[in-house]
């Protein structure tokens, strides 16, 4: 994974905040980690923490202008997309010009390999948190991650909500990861 806000950068606290409830008690937390990642529409920015480093977005395809909080977005250092440029480029319809870095296969296949532990059922597609948070781990193993608002659950039948927050719990027992 190439990034430039990760060139020359010491990571040792992150703040990876998903798509559900995120309480404003959680701001302050948020807002010091030295690498802020936030998802999609990135509804919580503002409301529970300022900051966000990297909007991360599933597919770039699915998202347009309407969908993603503009505070986010004119707040991001860097657009993730965690799928290949070929299935479809981001489409900005902002005066901010973005630069989007798509991620691959990488993420996703991580992930994949540490749900299998958990009996995921094969042809479930982990989402973009677990996808990130095995990068991270993998990139950062001794940074300190902290999760905000991941409720592993949601209308997609093409994730195994299961397999994930089981794998969640492992992490948050051994430590290497803290479900705020």
């Amino acid at each position: 994974m190439t990034s430039s806000i990760l060139e020359n950068r010491r990571i040792r606290t992150i703040s990876i905040v998903g798509n559900g409830p995120v309480s404003q008690a959680d701001a302050a937390h948020i807002d010091k980690a030295d690498l802020v990642l936030r998802f999609n529409g990135a509804s919580s920015c503002g409301a529970a923490g300022q900051r966000i480093d990297v909007l991360m977005l599933n597919r770039a395809r699915v998202y347009m202008s309407k969908r993603i909080n503009p505070v986010a977005l004119h707040r991001a250092s860097e657009v993730w997309v965690n799928d290949i440029r070929e299935n479809g480029q981001v489409d900005w319809l902002f005066e901010r010009e973005c630069k989007p870095y798509y991620l691959g296969f990488g993420p996703v296949t991580k992930a994949r390999e540490h749900l299998k532990k958990f009996d995921a059922f094969a042809t479930s597609k982990p989402t973009s948190g677990a996808s990130i948070i095995a990068e991270f781990l993998d990139r950062f193993p001794c940074a300190e991650i902290h999760l905000f608002g991941f409720t592993h659950q949601g209308a997609q039948s093409t994730h195994d909500w299961d397999a994930e927050r089981h794998w969640i719990e492992q992490l948050c027992g051994e430590g290497r990861i803290a479900n705020t």
